[in-house]
């Protein structure tokens, strides 16, 4: 019996992280509410394959991608923007109006052999950048949802996030989208419960840009900048 309930759980683990370099979970339910999920193991290989683009270059075929970072109306970052380890846009750490200036915000950085998801004002811990957007707002700062979010808030709109989660030895970068209205606190929760991230960042609301290989084709065409992950399909 103790090695049946063994090779059970040993099952169980191996289901989870049982994917190559990247895994597509469509339509979760959780909360109450369904996510478009895309999650990519990070080591060197698939950081030799995560970018940033213009949706106007290249062309993505099977290839996953999701908006990036938010922009002006003339499409530049709003904040840090680091492309082929070349800063096009310096961090921006001023006060304003809109999602990017709800504090506190952060970046997603990608370096040779890692990702790191962290505050804004600690983005100058980290050297050698090989891609990098600032964005806002933290969803989580080390394991606790912002403050700022309440689960009353009259606020909902689509959204996507991405997440950084540790299981074992590995490391992965978790991008979501919700397929229905949802406050922050609740793409929050669905970092930090689901997916146990201890860091999550907001990516966009509403005009949100998200292409799973082999499920859905996006128009391209309400955003200025995107992730994007090439399968090699």
């Amino acid at each position: 019996m103790r090695i049946l309930i063994f090779l059970f759980l040993i099952c169980l683990f191996t289901s989870h992280l049982g994917f190559g370099q990247y895994k597509i979970e469509k339509n979760v339910y959780f909360a109450g509410k369904y996510y478009d999920v895309f999650i990519l193991r990070i080591d060197t290989n698939t950081i030799k394959r995560l970018s940033l683009a213009d949706v106007n270059g290249g062309k993505f075929n099977n290839n996953f991608f999701i908006s990036a970072c938010i922009s002006d109306d003339k499409c530049n970052p709003l904040g840090l923007f680091v492309t082929s380890g070349d800063k096009m846009q310096e961090v921006n750490l001023n006060d304003g109006s809109g999602n990017f200036y709800l504090k506190p915000n952060g970046a997603l950085l990608i370096t040779k052999d890692r990702a790191v998801i962290c505050e804004s004002s600690d983005i100058k811990k980290y050297s050698l950048i090989k891609w990098g957007v600032q964005n806002g707002p933290m969803l989580l700062n080390n394991g606790a949802i912002n403050p700022q979010f309440t689960t009353t808030s009259p606020n909902q709109y689509p959204r996507s996030g991405v997440g950084l989660m540790n299981e074992g030895n590995n490391t992965y970068l978790v991008f979501a989208k919700s397929n229905a209205k949802v406050t922050y606190y609740e793409l929050s929760t669905l970092f930090l419960k689901k997916y146990h991230c201890l860091n999550a960042l907001h990516l966009e609301s509403s005009n949100i840009e998200m292409n799973l290989p082999h499920y859905t084709k996006s128009t391209q065409g309400n955003v200025c900048h995107l992730w994007i992950y090439e399968t090699g399909e």
